[in-house]
This record gives structure tokens, C-alpha cells and sequence, in this order.
């Protein structure tokens, strides 16, 4: 019951903010809410603290085949294309 108040507060406020431990959904509710707003064309914004974050948003939105740009340093946009991203 809890989910569904916090998607329907993220559908209808177009904001969210999202943490807690590995495993409990973050990244996929992230890719699941982008793909929703991007549909309705909202520009969205993610925002993360770490590099992990921000690659596993990224090979997310990749797999969903989301339309997105990626704004990171020179040293991570070298180690995000050695991963399979760049490469396919």
C-alpha cells in the first residue's frame, strides 16, 4: 500500500527523492518513473551522489532504450565507456 502512495505522490508532483540500502528497488523505480515522465514529455532530472549510482541509472535508462544525456567528469565518461555501453 505504501508503494503506491509514493508512485502516485511521483506522478502527480513530478518529484521524488529516493534512498536506502542496496537491493530495495531504487534504480528500477528510477528507470520505471523516468520511462512514465518521459512519455508525457517531462524533462527529467536525475541527480546521484555516486559514480555507482549514476552508472546503474544510466545502463537502466540504456536497457529501456530512454532517450537521455549523461553529464559526468572526462575521468568517468573514460570508465563508463569501457563498460558495455559505449561498445554496443
Amino acid at each position: 500500500m505504501a508503494s503506491f502512495h509514493l508512485s502516485k505522490h511521483m506522478l502527480l508532483r513530478h518529484d521524488f527523492d529516493t534512498s536506502g540500502p542496496p537491493g530495495t528497488g531504487k534504480t528500477r523505480t528510477i528507470g520505471a518513473v523516468a520511462t512514465i515522465w518521459g512519455s508525457q514529455r517531462i524533462p527529467v532530472w536525475i541527480v546521484a551522489h555516486s559514480n555507482v549510482a549514476v552508472l546503474n541509472i544510466a545502463e537502466t535508462l540504456y536497457e529501456r532504450q530512454i532517450d537521455f544525456k549523461l553529464l559526468v567528469s572526462k575521468e568517468f565518461h573514460f570508465e563508463w565507456c569501457a563498460s558495455t555501453l559505449c561498445s554496443s
